[in-house]
């Protein structure tokens, strides 16, 4: 299912390449989800911002049907999430892989300056490779993106005052 979403930053370019180096923002940014932060790594290199979150998702608070909870181990979820930004040309990309799952999720990203601040718009790709209900599922993770979009868009303007 291919989805869209868009995240507001109120500052300049150069502020919020630096709220991305920032490892406190990500896990801010993660406490307005369900999964649980495991680690959060963030390596600022010459031309590229790369974030890798590890995390863990709790069975419980998954509202699935009884059909899909088969597939979620009693343990959790654990997930992975690289954000790579080139600060070159302000693009990025997203990858987010669930172990043991049969779902992916892909996004690209461009971050543009309007004024005194930032909109990232992410353009991406949820696939939930499961039989008769991985439409529906998809949708339910589609929802989650936005609303995590609306959190992060919150934290931000916290960390950028």
């Amino acid at each position: 299912m291919d989805f869209h979403t868009s995240v507001c930053y109120p500052a300049n370019l150069a502020a919020v390449q630096r709220l991305f180096q920032s490892e406190e923002f990500f896990k801010a940014r993660a406490a307005g989800s369900p999964a649980s932060v495991e680690s959060v790594h963030v390596e600022a290199l010459i031309s590229e911002i790369r974030v890798t979150t590890k995390a863990r998702i709790d069975a419980a608070v998954i509202d699935l049907p009884p059909v899909a909870q088969r597939f979620i181990p009693s343990s959790g979820i654990e997930i992975t999430i690289t954000e790579t930004w080139n600060t070159t040309d302000n693009t990025g990309v997203i990858q987010v892989h669930a172990d043991s799952l049969p779902v992916s999720m892909s996004a690209t990203c461009a971050f543009i300056e309007e004024d005194e601040a930032v909109r990232r718009d992410v353009n991406g790709k949820l696939k939930v490779n499961v039989p008769i209900i991985g439409r529906k599922l998809e949708q339910k993770a589609v929802a989650e993106v936005s609303k995590i979009a609306e959190h992060e868009q919150e934290i931000a303007s916290q960390y950028l005052v």
